[in-house]
């Protein structure tokens, strides 16, 4: 049974605080005036009531979806350019809640006196704050402190004593990001948790040669790492305890919603170079946060790791999965704030992962898509009669590189957007990659067995002698392989 997670959607409201009375003045002055903005709270997304179950050589550093092109989609570019700059500057400022905001583009407001001139542009300034700030944190999970804000600018007032009209020019924006304090004691203990945070990415241990095996391990490693916290508050206002919103709380403690589940794949995605993102959305009817992946097939697949981690094991029915298969179970909002701002996200690939190859109508031969093998039958003994059972879909072309048939390399193509997927050719048995299977075959293979002699791993010839592709060559590998070669095991 699909794993179910409710979330609740917090009312958060805007309190604006508008201190000082601005003073008349009738010609341009210096910045001394301010206006005080309004206390804006993010969207918590957490749920109602309960989940039933639920070697690095890199510098030490964060990775961030603008370091790598190949990243696919990045927020920052949904952005204009006075919100670009906002961004910029709460991603230059590091740890901090005092952020100056500057900007080429001044805000203007005018009005019939000097203070409706200066509280004018607020709306226009509230909306690019929440876009710039969405944004930065979507694209950089390490700014994972910030839980509302508040700002005030100054403004040049001027007055045009022939029209009347009022006018307020704003250069710069003092922001205040204010902490999560329910997580926090102060910004000092925000850094700390930075640093940590930091060490974690950076420690953690991602197996697999291509995309799939690295999301997989990353996905599963997650899993086992974190567990989903207990509700201990009320059902009308819950609180799972310290930075369970946070990756912090997935990957220092171990313990976090599916906020922290998302951000944490996501750092680990940006440090591994494969194209990420966090989706804010409703999940089965409650406020939810997953996962867009990027795969090598160029489409953009849903990953849920919070859906996935059942405690005892894990689930696959939310890993890399399309349009198609989700039932209409994540929605997608792109709302971090209240009001109109939104984020855009990619679109869907409609089926679930993979990038196979069909066949023709043959017993004695297969894909295995996680070592990208080709394994053929030892009367496969040329590349174009392999390639004759290789039914092509629309679309999809081919090359091939290397010499005989054990060890070439096959490459398909999809022509729509270039994505690729090689295969190695390897007949079964043809450990000595002769392109027949023999008792020569037999013999090279009973030496590797018996530690005489060598064949290196991860390659066509291991992938032959491999007979029971359980990783190893061994002495069931032998038996097979006569057992083979005599007509007694066939594949199917």
């Amino acid at each position: 049974m699909k794993k179910t997670v409710y979330k609740v959607l917090s009312a958060i409201t805007a309190l604006c605080v508008l201190l000082s009375v601005i003073s008349f003045v009738s010609v341009a002055a210096p910045a001394s005036e301010y206006i005080q903005g309004e206390r804006i709270d993010i969207i918590d997304i957490c749920p109602e009531k309960e989940l039933p179950y639920a070697d690095n050589n890199r510098p030490i550093k964060f990775y961030s979806a603008l370091d790598d092109a190949d990243a696919g989609y990045r927020f920052y570019d949904q952005l204009t350019d006075r919100q670009k700059s906002m961004y910029d500057c709460i991603k230059t400022a590091g740890v901090t809640d005092k952020v100056t905001l500057r900007f080429n583009d001044y805000y203007h407001g005018t009005g019939t006196t000097q203070n409706n001139a200066a509280y004018a542009p607020q709306s226009e300034i509230n909306y690019d704050i929440k876009m710039a700030l969405t944004a930065v944190m979507e694209d950089n999970p390490m700014i994972f402190w910030p839980d509302g804000f508040t700002y005030n600018y100054p403004y040049y007032p001027s007055h045009n004593s022939t029209t009347g009209e009022y006018t307020a020019e704003i250069r710069s924006i003092n922001l205040t990001v204010y902490f999560d304090e329910n997580s926090y004691v102060d910004m000092d203990d925000v850094k700390l948790h930075y640093d940590l945070l930091l060490e974690e990415v950076n420690d953690f241990t991602v197996n697999g040669f291509n995309r799939y095996e690295k999301v997989k391990s990353i996905h599963d490693a997650l899993c086992d790492l974190i567990t989903y916290p207990e509700n201990q508050g009320t059902s009308s206002s819950p609180n799972y305890g310290p930075m369970a919103h946070h990756p912090t709380g997935a990957l220092i403690y171990g313990k976090s919603v599916c906020e922290g589940y998302a951000e944490a794949f996501k750092l680990i995605c940006d440090r591994e170079g494969i194209p990420c993102i966090t989706v804010v959305g409703y999940g089965n009817g409650g406020a939810h946060k997953w996962n867009y992946v990027k795969m090598d097939d160029g489409l953009w697949y849903l990953l849920d790791s919070t859906w996935s981690d059942w405690i005892t094991y894990i689930e696959y029915g939310d890993f890399l999965i399309g349009t198609d298969f989700d039932s209409g179970s994540h929605v997608p909002t792109g709302a971090m704030y209240n009001g109109v701002t939104a984020l855009q996200y990619p679109i869907l690939a409609s089926d679930t992962y993979s990038f196979t190859i069909p066949m023709k109508d043959t017993p004695d031969m297969a894909f295995n898509n996680t070592r990208n093998v080709l394994y053929v039958g030892k009367e496969l003994t040329s590349i174009n009669t392999v390639l004759s059972y290789v039914g092509l879909p629309t679309g999809v072309t081919f090359t091939y590189s290397g010499s005989g048939t054990t060890g070439r390399v096959l490459t398909f193509t999809k022509d729509e957007n270039g994505a690729s997927k090689s295969y190695t050719v390897a007949i079964r048995g043809d450990i000595n990659a002769s392109n027949s299977t023999n008792k020569t075959d037999y013999t090279v293979l009973t030496k590797v067995c018996a530690t005489t002699q060598k064949i290196e791993k991860d390659t066509a010839k291991f992938y032959a002698g491999d007979m029971n592709q359980d990783g190893a060559i061994d002495g069931f590998d032998a038996i097979a392989h006569e057992l083979y070669t005599n007509g007694t095991l066939t594949f199917d």
